[in-house]
């Protein structure tokens, strides 16, 4: 996809099947376990699954006491720092401006890509 390989990290996958199965009145897409199981198969199928390193501890400290980030906001210099890590050059992500604050990698918006169609 536009000379880029695409990764998916665990850590995308757990939030996706909390999101997932919750409810839609808490912000969620009110899967059933089935079919946020069938919606990881697709993401599996599309992506490379890659296993998180051990070295994105010291990354992700330096990125939040940088950047000042709290929360659950915390979640994206985490992605950051196993992204940078593993050496990827881009991160793919729709909520772009979350993440490029923190890093130099180059973020790619999906929509913007006609990745969603």
């Amino acid at each position: 996809m536009g000379g880029h390989t695409l990764h998916l990290l665990p850590q995308v996958v757990r939030e996706f099947s909390v999101a997932a199965a919750k409810r839609r009145e808490a912000n969620g897409l009110g899967f059933s376990s089935r079919e946020a199981g069938e919606v990881l198969d697709g993401f599996r199928e599309l992506f490379t699954l890659t296993e998180e390193p051990y070295g994105p501890l010291a990354q992700f400290l330096m990125i939040v006491t940088r950047s000042s980030v709290t929360g659950t906001p915390a979640h994206d210099p985490n992605l950051i720092a196993a992204a940078e890590v593993l050496g990827f050059d881009a991160i793919l992500r729709f909520n772009i401006d979350d993440f490029r604050p923190h890093t130099k990698l180059e973020v790619l918006d999906p929509v913007a890509m006609h990745l969603d169609t």
